[in-house]
């Protein structure tokens, strides 16, 4: 939205510079409007204003218009992007727990299964040094080799 005052100022450097310009163009402007702009009658500075805002700042705000129409469809675009990750975090979240309260509960069977494990998950040390004497006596000893 152009408001007055942007107008005035846009007036302003246009009259500045084109009082400054002239002469390097072989143009030279009527004594009476080759004024600093605080001189510059007032129904010309008005004229000039309406000039800036109807030729400059219109383009300008319908061209913010567009571009704020657009930043709105892309946060909306984001929000449901983000909507649509979260939700996929989510399930993904709960399928590893489910998952992982199966492994644990495979890993205590299988190790509730093995010799020297009491029923309870403790391991007894009777049973633990005699499966350990089984598989030393079973196995022939090697040499280590270097």
């Amino acid at each position: 939205m152009t408001t007055d005052r942007e107008a005035e100022t846009l007036a302003r450097y246009f009259h500045e510079a084109y009082e400054r310009l002239a002469p390097s163009f072989g143009y030279e402007t009527r004594q009476a409007s080759a004024v600093p702009w605080g001189n510059v009658p007032e129904p010309n500075r008005k004229l000039m204003e309406a000039v800036v805002a109807e030729v400059m700042l219109e383009p300008l705000d319908d061209l913010r218009r567009q571009l704020a129409a657009k930043d709105e469809a892309l946060r909306g675009n984001v929000y449901l992007w983000r909507g649509a990750l979260v939700a996929r975090v989510d399930a993904l979240t709960a399928e590893l727990a489910v998952k992982d309260e199966a492994l644990r509960a495979l890993l205590d069977e299988r190790l509730r299964s093995m010799p020297g494990v009491n029923p309870d998950g403790s391991v007894s040390t009777s049973s633990m040094a005699e499966t350990i004497a089984r598989a030393a006596l079973a196995s022939p000893e090697q040499e280590p080799t270097l």
